[in-house]
């Protein structure tokens, strides 16, 4: 009987087809690195990671997408891993650390099946059919949310930031959230996030933070000896250059005496009286400049009593414009008198900050507070992760019981299934479901939970009937996600288990690696 080989490199060189085998073990490798980094992130007791990059600047987070951002990536398949999650936080904004894990375990499976001698075609049907019937189960597990006012939405916000922040002030956190969505009326759908602003005011207790009616423009104005106070001002918003068009003039200017001279400098001067006679006529209170502004077109304005700021944020001069229902003006020569916005403006001089208030409001922003900037910086990630998941919430309109119960439900729902399968495609599916289970075992770890224990409980109530059973992390027994308040949202796992499925199938079909800067023309 032949000697089994003492490890997998070894066994790599000697299986028939090994060249192909070796690069896909090494593509598996790479990639499953990088689930192995944020694992311990998941889940409410998840773990920070401080990442340092070259510039020495320090985050300390709990994201894994944030994570990943900071990090550089030498190996191509490692960088593709990161992707996976870079693309769940941008199509659904939530569910990262998820879809990577998933894409980890998958891979992980995919290095016992090459050993067991099944081809990768093999296991790619496998993964497809399993992630097919694992997003067909969830669908019919999904609970739909009624609305902003549904008990469930508030639920699903306070289970997003429990990975952040839990315990009362992740409840007022949540209650924060669900009462700005609140504020703001109905719009198409995935339009409520880019309502919502959120900024980070450090140096006082999470507990005071509060949600506006209205925007914070951390911007000092041009000129400050000016009015800063109005009620219910008229506000212009530019995103072009407001100053003396150069375009029309000639290359070099002939001031050889001081006649021309003056006539040269007048010129500049009517220019910019008419630019401000504009903007006076059309009774501006207040103008918000995206790009650079005269420095005489702003002194001849503060004499009007009218102030302006330039190099307004892109983003703010946007929030501004939903928030007003105005356009933005890219023509100061077009007609400006019906394309202004209304609100209150007030001017906090100690933080730079204009406050442009409305009750009508149609956009709202959240003020956070932290003790240091850090904490205020990472609690602004993840207030702006849960409002994007909000968003996605209201459009998707669906919930799944959390606490690894929907990812040990599809997964009895995938082994049921595997069973009824002819072929090698059993084996992958039957790896598909432990890598769903992997879920609430890494939730056990990370809570200092016995995962066996866990997934033997959880299991155990899933086959009894009990789809909602989920992991308590404190008594690390099974419990009612639903009845726990302990929910997630569907549109989050199936695209989790869609993209991580596609990640692990794309390391299976690349059998080589060429790197192209080496190929050469024959002459």
């Amino acid at each position: 009987m032949a000697q089994a080989p003492t490890d997998a490199r070894r066994w790599w060189d000697s299986f028939n087809g090994g060249e192909e085998r070796e690069v896909q073990y090494h593509n598996a490798m790479a990639a499953q690195a990088v689930a192995g980094m944020v694992r311990s992130t998941l889940g409410p007791d998840g773990r920070d990671k401080m990442v340092i990059d070259e510039n020495g600047d320090v985050t300390i987070t709990n994201d894994g997408a944030t994570v990943l951002e900071k990090m550089t990536f030498n190996d191509p398949f490692g960088t593709m891993t990161a992707h996976v999650g870079f693309a769940q936080r941008s199509e659904v904004g939530d569910g990262t650390t998820t879809a990577i894990v998933i894409a980890g375990e998958l891979i992980r499976g995919v290095r016992d099946l090459l050993s067991k001698g099944i081809h990768p075609s093999s296991i790619v049907a496998g993964f497809r059919t399993a992630s097919s019937l694992a997003c067909d189960k969830l669908e019919l597990l999904s609970t739909s949310v009624e609305d902003k006012d549904d008990p469930l939405f508030e639920q699903a916000i306070t289970s997003n930031l429990a990975g952040t922040i839990s315990g009362t002030e992740g409840e007022a956190l949540a209650g924060l959230i669900v009462d700005a969505f609140r504020q703001i009326d109905d719009f198409e759908e995935g339009d409520y996030a880019k309502r919502i602003a959120v900024t980070s005011r450090p140096g006082r207790r999470i507990g005071e933070s509060e949600v506006r009616s209205g925007a914070l423009i951390e911007k000092t104005p041009i000129v400050e000896d000016v009015p800063l106070e109005f009620d219910d001002a008229s506000i212009l918003l530019v995103d072009t250059p407001i100053e003396v068009d150069d375009s029309n003039r000639d290359l070099v200017a002939d001031v050889s005496n001081p006649d021309r001279y003056q006539r040269f400098v007048d010129r500049d001067s009517s220019v910019c009286r008419r630019i401000v006679d504009r903007i006076a006529e059309a009774k501006v209170d207040a103008v918000f400049c995206q790009k650079s502004v005269d420095d005489e077109i702003a002194q001849l304005l503060a004499k009007e009593g009218i102030p302006i700021t330039r190099f307004t944020p892109k983003p703010d001069i946007e929030f501004l414009a939903r928030l007003f229902d105005s356009p933005i003006v890219s023509d100061l020569n077009a007609e400006i008198q019906n394309r202004t916005g209304q609100a209150d403006i007030s001017y906090t001089e100690s933080q730079n900050t204009f406050y442009l208030k409305r009750n009508d409001a149609s956009a709202v922003t959240l003020v956070l507070r932290g003790s240091t900037k850090m904490v205020a910086d990472e609690l602004e990630r993840s207030i702006t992760d849960a409002i994007n998941f909000g968003g996605q919430l209201l459009s998707d309109g669906e919930v799944v019981p959390g606490a690894g119960a929907i990812e040990m439900e599809l997964a009895e729902s995938v082994r049921k299934s595997a069973v009824k399968q002819s072929g090698r495609e059993q084996l992958a599916m039957e790896t598909f479901a432990d890598a769903l289970e992997r879920i609430p075992c890494i939730l056990a770890e990370n809570s200092g939970v016995d995962p066996l224990e866990v997934l033997t409980e959880l299991r155990s109530a899933h086959d009894d009937g009990k789809t909602d059973a989920g992991i308590n992390i404190c008594s690390g027994k099974p419990t009612n996600a639903y009845a726990s308040e302990i929910v997630d949202a569907a549109a989050v796992k199936r695209n989790a288990i869609i993209s991580a499925t596609e990640a692990a199938n794309l390391v299976l079909k690349v059998d080589d690696v060429i790197p192209a800067t080496e190929l050469k023309t024959d002459s």
